[in-house]
C-alpha cells in the first residue's frame, strides 16, 4: 500500500468518525436515517371547547332551558320542536360559521322593547361557533324563526 493510499485511508476514517460523532441535528440524512430510532406516532385528542361566561348571551349560562335547539352547518335541529307555555328553548351554535335567531313569518311572536327588531324572539346579535341564546315562550301558538343571517335555515317552535 502506497503512502498515498494510507493518507486517502485515514482521511476517510476520520471523517466517517466526525459524521458519526456529529449531533443529530447536523448529521447527514442518508446517516441519520440509519442510525436514528424510529419516532413514535402521538396521537392528540382535538382540543375541547372551554366556556365561559363571555360564551353566553345575556350571562344565561346557569339558567335552566327545557329543550335545546342546536344549529349546525346543515341547518335546525330539531327544525320543529313543541313545548309548553313558560319553557326555554336554547339555541346553540354548533356550527362553524354565524347564527342570527329572528322571528320570521307572517304571525311574528309578539314584540317587546328589545331594541334590535319587531319581535321578541330574536337574540339581537350574531353568535359564534360555540355560543348559546335561551328564549322562554310565553304566548300560545307556532312561531318560526330563521337563521337572519341564512334565511334559508328555518325552524319552528310550537308553544301548546
Amino acid at each position: 500500500m502506497s503512502l498515498k493510499q494510507l493518507l486517502l485511508w485515514c482521511v476517510g476514517l476520520i471523517a466517517l468518525l466526525f459524521v458519526l460523532s456529529a449531533p443529530t441535528h447536523i448529521r447527514p440524512t442518508f446517516v441519520a436515517f440509519h442510525l436514528l430510532p424510529a419516532k413514535e406516532e402521538v396521537r392528540v385528542p382535538p382540543a375541547q371547547p372551554m366556556f365561559t361566561n363571555a360564551d353566553s348571551v345575556d350571562e344565561q349560562e346557569n339558567q335552566p332551558f327545557q329543550f335545546l335547539v342546536s344549529y349546525t352547518d346543515t341547518g335546525f335541529e330539531a327544525r320543529i320542536t313543541t313545548v309548553e307555555v313558560g319553557e326555554t328553548v336554547r339555541f346553540t351554535n354548533n356550527s362553524t360559521g354565524q347564527l342570527w335567531v329572528a322571528a320570521t313569518g307572517t304571525q311574528l311572536y309578539p314584540s317587546i322593547q328589545n331594541g334590535c327588531g319587531s319581535s321578541a324572539l330574536d337574540s339581537c346579535r350574531s353568535l359564534q361557533p360555540g355560543e348559546f341564546w335561551q328564549f322562554t315562550f310565553t304566548k300560545k301558538g307556532t312561531w318560526d324563526f330563521v337563521n337572519n343571517l341564512d334565511k334559508t335555515k328555518q325552524g319552528a317552535i310550537v308553544v301548546l
